[in-house]
């Protein structure tokens, strides 16, 4: 019975290191794209200026809200086709982009890697 308690015991410590490393690894990468943003993007969509209706600098990086998810999976096609920032502006370099991409498509899961497809090969519209 002791040993049991003991595997159970170990067993949620590592899953609370996990879970702490991948809270860790989420929020590096959250400031990650918030800097991006603030050098690429909060030009044109900040409080003040909010073209097409997008502000960049407050954006929620939740994604359980579907209408979120919808605007991130945008904001991700707009970078990875190219089209933001617009070509008369400064342009990131693609080492850059990457790791962008990379967080707003980590979420990970499949429905959430599927919309990013979608919107990708469906086109999708500011709204």
């Amino acid at each position: 019975m002791g040993a049991q308690i003991v595997k159970k015991l170990a067993l949620t410590i590592v899953t609370l290191l996990i879970a702490t490393g991948s809270l860790r690894a989420q929020a590096d990468g959250e400031k990650q794209v918030r800097d991006f943003f603030s050098a690429h993007c909060t030009e044109c969509h900040d409080a003040e200026t909010k073209k097409k209706g997008l502000r960049l600098d407050n954006i929620v990086a939740t994604f359980s809200d579907r209408t979120v998810r919808d605007r991130w999976a945008q904001i991700h096609d707009r970078i990875r086709l190219g089209e933001m920032p617009p070509k008369a502006h400064p342009q990131p370099k693609p080492d850059e982009v990457k790791p962008i991409l990379a967080w707003i498509a980590a979420p990970g899961s499949t429905a959430w890697n599927t919309r990013i497809q979608c919107a990708t090969s469906w086109g999708s519209t500011w709204s």
